[in-house]
């Protein structure tokens, strides 16, 4: 697939109004590095970047509270999502990312 299209549709990039040098050189650099992470995902996995892109976006991370405590906890992982991750030796979240006591009102 061309640079150009994948750039604009798959990584859904749009025109900046870059003026200095520097910040058009990097943006490229970044736009390019992008694109070479999508074509490697590709590749590890076997699937296209809207299939895993899409699996992937489905693992949300909830805030629960309580009276003296504040969690924040990972969904389940789908085997699907286990099987990418694992594919790009990417290690799953925790199931619990923070938990602590929410501290006394002053």
């Amino acid at each position: 697939m061309p640079c150009f299209p994948t750039l604009k549709r798959t990584l859904d990039l749009r025109p900046f109004d870059h003026r200095l040098p520097e910040r058009i050189e990097v943006h490229v650099l970044l736009s390019w590095l992008a694109l070479l992470l999508v074509h490697l995902n590709e590749l590890e996995t076997g699937r296209g970047w809207d299939r895993v892109r899409d699996e992937l976006d489905q693992i949300h991370r909830v805030d629960l509270r309580s009276i003296d405590r504040a969690f924040q906890v990972i969904t389940k992982l789908t085997p699907e999502q286990c099987k990418i991750l694992k594919t790009l030796k990417i290690h799953p979240p925790k199931q619990v990312q923070a938990a602590h006591l929410d501290s006394p009102a002053a």
